[in-house]
């Protein structure tokens, strides 16, 4: 037990010097004119009864004055898995390739990345964007889940140009994948705040130029995580539909890293290497401002392979083992102890010891 104001404690000096001198001072009280010595045995422990609760009972005070606390040390361990929303350029360039086109290869590597998650602690979904001039589509394949043939399903859905396009629309495929990350919190506003999220006007509010006060609302209701991740995959520079710096720079406002792999365009992306140059540099700058964000650019197949498996290596979860104190005040329980002994004590002396008139 630790006091908080452990000077009180010292007022014990003046009260025992106190109770010694009174005991020294002060004749025994007793009902009757007889001797201490002749008092009925009983009136004697009753007495001794008497003082004990009144020395406890101012002992109890003073001690309650010291604020004391307890203090419990405990051990807690806190695992930290990973929320992945795996995000994939579905544009036809995707669809090309020597060999085995590039969607298959990429799928086979992801297929392989998943597997050597630990499934059951890692939450995964899957997502993937294209586009047709002007705009860009995308969509969620497979929210964040644990259960591995729902995540291999929604993994091999994904099929070059077939049902969002023939362009590449990374913001779209950003924006929508942080929807997708975010599904759960969405549900939880919902719930406990009212608010029904308007996704058109958090799209609209999405931009380059900042965050819209709908978007900041949103942002600020969203509980931050460090553990959630975009790893987002494409051949191709971004030639239509939103501009990525916009949910890039929600990606950072919420907390979520962005994990970019860039492989080396297959096919014509309708750009002039000054504004494709240009357009990786934004990807790049964009995503290693997240936190924990990372950009890779490969131009061969086992760069690319390389680029997963470091991923892995470095998005594991962790163990987190820490004391913690848990302090807990006992002054009201000493309070009322020494309250109670001290009014024992006085009828004690009220009814058996009063002096005689």
């Amino acid at each position: 037990m630790e006091f908080e104001r452990w000077y009180v404690v010292l007022l014990f000096v003046p009260f025992l010097l106190l109770a010694r001198c009174r005991r020294e001072a002060a004749p025994l009280p007793v009902a009757s004119a007889l001797l201490v010595t002749r008092a009925r045995w009983w009136k004697t422990a009753l007495h001794q009864l008497m003082v004990l609760a009144w020395f406890s009972g101012a002992s109890a005070l003073i001690i309650a004055l010291a604020s004391p606390q307890t203090r419990v040390m405990s051990e807690k361990i806190a695992a930290s898995g990973r929320v992945f929303l795996i995000c994939v350029d579905a544009s036809t360039s995707m669809g090309g390739g020597v060999g085995r086109s590039t969607m298959e290869w990429i799928k086979r590597v992801i297929i392989d990345f998943v597997e050597h998650r630990p499934l059951g602690w890692d939450l995964i979904g899957v997502s993937a964007f294209a586009g047709t001039p002007p705009y860009g589509r995308a969509a969620i394949l497979s929210y964040p889940t644990a259960n591995f043939s729902r995540i291999k399903e929604g993994i091999k859905r994904i099929q070059p140009a077939t049902f969002l396009g023939w362009h590449t629309a990374t913001g779209d495929g950003l924006f929508v994948s942080l929807l997708g990350i975010l599904e759960e919190d969405f549900e939880r506003i919902e719930r406990e705040k009212g608010i029904k999220v308007d996704r058109i006007l958090l799209q609209n509010g999405v931009t380059e130029a900042g965050l819209s006060p709908y978007a900041e609302q949103i942002t600020r209701l969203v509980k931050k995580a460090h553990n959630r991740r975009i790893l987002l995959f494409s051949d191709g520079m971004y030639n239509v539909g939103m501009d990525p710096r916009g949910p890039l720079l929600w990606a950072k406002a919420l907390g979520i890293g962005v994990i970019f792999v860039m492989f080396e365009p297959s096919a014509d992306t309708g750009l002039t290497y000054e504004i494709g140059m240009q357009r990786m540099r934004v990807i790049r700058d964009g995503a290693l401002s997240t936190p924990n964000g990372r950009f890779y650019y490969g131009v061969q197949r086992t760069e690319v392979e390389a680029f997963f498996a470091e991923i892995d290596r470095v998005e594991r979860g962790e163990y987190v083992m820490r004391l913690e104190k848990t302090v807990a005040t006992v002054a009201p329980f000493f309070l009322r102890l020494g309250l109670f002994l001290l009014l024992a004590a006085g009828v004690l002396r009220a009814v058996f010891f009063r002096q005689n008139a």
